[in-house]
């Protein structure tokens, strides 16, 4: 089972949209999602249900309280991680396209993903897919560098939509997901982006 869930705004912490990682293979996010967030209760429910469709209400998700990092800007959020195999659209504010490479750790962000449960040679638990991402606004860049203006629009990009989310894309969108090829083939990525003693819920 998948469940798509729409999720911010919220902080980008760390993200490899460019290449991916080389730990894991994949291209992926880390977000620090404010805890008064409203939009965590869709992704809540979700997780709940994928950890019931395998049968294990405590199986490993890809959440946890930011308020136990050892990393001061992932204090007061659920921090999530989210990945793919391949490289996510990325998209401006306006919901017109954008390089991955426009995109900065610390800007506030919008992002699509896909909550699913997997069970395999690597265990069962519930994983996120990261589906698309959106700049949201500009915040303070991790790092120590300067912040930047809002990113442009690629060369030849066309706009799909007008505000609130990248309207059109999932629509004329060619790409589908295969979820349960993911699913089979799903392995937490503990060594990249670390782990928690406890789950966030």
């Amino acid at each position: 089972m998948n469940t798509e869930v729409t999720i911010g705004p919220a902080r980008l912490l760390w993200a490899d949209l460019v290449s991916p990682s080389e730990l894991s293979g994949k291209y992926g996010a880390k977000i620090g999602v404010p805890k008064s967030s409203k939009s965590m209760e869709a992704i809540k429910r979700a997780i709940g249900a994928a950890k019931a469709a395998i049968g294990n209400p405590k199986a490993k998700q890809p959440v946890s309280d930011g308020d136990r990092s050892e990393y001061e800007q992932d204090h007061g959020c659920w921090v999530m991680r989210a990945s793919t195999k391949f490289v996510p659209p990325c998209f401006d504010s306006d919901s017109s396209r954008i390089a991955p490479e426009q995109l900065y750790s610390g800007c506030q962000v919008i992002v699509s993903v896909a909550v699913f449960a997997y069970d395999n040679k690597f265990g069962k638990g519930v994983g996120l897919m990261l589906r698309w991402i959106q700049f949201a606004g500009d915040g303070e860049r991790l790092g120590g560098s300067e912040d930047i203006q809002p990113p442009p629009p690629i060369d030849g990009a066309t706009r799909i939509g007008s505000g609130g989310g990248p309207d059109g894309y999932e629509a004329n969108n060619s790409y589908q997901p295969d979820y349960d090829h993911e699913a089979n083939s799903y392995q937490p990525d503990d060594d990249h982006w670390g782990r928690d003693d406890e789950e966030a819920f």
